[in-house]
């Protein structure tokens, strides 16, 4: 893989971070991710290939083995990766890949191989990996939206515990939070009471 042209990453970023398009009744309209890369989007065993193609593709020798970039190609990982992508869509990200690189024979990887590389990517950025395989689908992968971080967190003030409890038929799932005040004993408590009926 080459490093990422500043002025070709620009336009990218500036083109993909636009919603998909989505046939309507007035012509083309705009529709946003309804997913994002924390949800689990891309397998293991993907990630695994994928660090073989990272090897077998030369793109350590521009992006380096800690995909931290080197003086011929961008990071792969963090701040400088994220201002890029930031935003933007997988499916962004995939044409960027297939349609560039490697630098000396681009659009010569197959899809698979492509997303193979986009889940080593997600997985060196620690994103959480699921039980589903990354789609070669560009639908699919336009509508996963790529934050550098997780839009669930929880602010470092604040914990979450969840505990089950069975009465009867019925599952009481007590989902608390605590807020931790500007002393140990200052703490705030929120409780969402869920209940479902054994069937």
């Amino acid at each position: 893989m080459h490093r990422l042209l500043i002025a070709a990453a620009a336009a990218s970023t500036i083109a993909v971070a636009l919603p998909a398009l989505k046939e309507g009744n007035n012509g083309p309209v705009r529709v946003a991710p309804t997913h994002n890369v924390w949800e689990g989007v891309y397998a293991d065993s993907q990630a695994a290939a994928g660090a073989l193609q990272f090897t077998s593709n030369g793109c350590i020798k521009c992006h380096g083995m800690d995909l931290k970039g080197t003086d011929d190609g961008a990071a792969l990982v963090g701040d400088e990766f994220f201002g890029d992508f930031e935003g933007s869509t997988l499916g962004a990200l995939y044409d960027q890949i297939h349609d560039q690189m490697p630098p000396t024979r681009p659009k010569s990887l197959a899809p698979g191989n492509v997303v193979e590389l986009i889940a080593f990517i997600l997985s060196k950025n620690h994103f959480p990996s699921g039980n589903t395989a990354l789609s070669t689908d560009t639908t699919r992968l336009n509508d996963i939206k790529m934050l550098q971080h997780n839009p669930n967190a929880l602010p470092s003030n604040m914990t979450r515990t969840v505990d089950t409890v069975r009465i009867g038929d019925t599952l009481r799932v007590i989902e608390t939070i605590y807020i931790r005040g500007k002393t140990p004993t200052d703490t705030m408590r929120l409780e969402d009471l869920k209940i479902f009926h054994k069937h």
